[in-house]
């Protein structure tokens, strides 16, 4: 099969697969506000996980989109991270302690980054899931900085620590698809490319410990204060 043929199997599928996924979301909703009946809290814990296994599907789903070339062009906005990363790290915990991870998150206050709105917190999680999908570890600290031009998000700790270096090759080497590629490596390339898309490089920052560190550039806060202190 042709690549542009898989990218368009690929852009088809994604699409296909987004329908479904919206509408289970929001019966998902429905169920938790208790619009259908009452849940008691067995049942909420339930439909939380549920909420969040959907989420990462349409992560994914978005992210197959952008590998495959089927989105327009990005139209990049101020986006504030802090908020960014305290839904993904509601969404993240309960996954994270099933897995014996506990998920240090530093969520700035108000740090603006050039971003999709939608792309910037898939690929967010996509990035956390990838490094507690890869081995369960003690900890996994979600750190941030800036030198002035871009705001930097650092992965480190145990679970990143071990990730295999293939996992942010390109998804595609000469032979086709990457032999290496796995459920990690395919989240690490979906990661990549959505960062890429708007601007910014995901990259490995320190090879004996495994550092990984999304770099986004940085927005001119409200009121045009300049740089962005970390």
């Amino acid at each position: 099969m042709r690549s542009e043929d898989i990218d368009r199997l690929i852009a088809v599928t994604a699409h296909e697969l987004r329908s479904p996924l919206s509408t289970i979301l929001g019966y998902q909703e429905l169920l938790a506000e208790g619009l259908i009946g009452s849940i008691d809290k067995v049942a909420g814990d339930a439909l939380g996980r549920i909420r969040a296994a959907a989420l990462q599907l349409l992560a994914i789903t978005h992210g197959l989109e952008v590998l495959a070339g089927a989105l327009h062009e990005p139209e990049l906005q101020a986006v504030s991270l802090g908020p960014v990363i305290d839904d993904v790290a509601g969404r993240m915990s309960a996954d994270a302690a099933a897995r014996g991870i506990d998920i240090d998150f530093d969520a700035p206050p108000d740090v603006p980054v050039m971003a999709e709105p939608d792309t910037l917190p898939h690929a967010l999680e996509l990035a956390i899931y990838a490094c507690l999908k890869a081995r369960a570890g003690e900890r996994l600290r979600v750190r941030y900085d800036s030198d002035g031009q871009h705001v930097l998000v650092h992965l480190t700790g145990d679970a990143v620590g071990l990730l295999p270096e293939p996992s942010l090759r390109p998804l595609r080497d000469e032979g086709g698809l990457d032999s290496a590629l796995d459920g990690v490596g395919l989240r690490f390339a979906i990661v990549r490319r959505a960062i890429e898309r708007i601007g910014g490089d995901f990259t490995r920052t320190d090879a004996h410990a495994g550092a990984l560190t999304m770099r986004l550039r940085a927005a001119e806060p409200p009121g045009g204060r300049g740089a962005v202190d970390g």
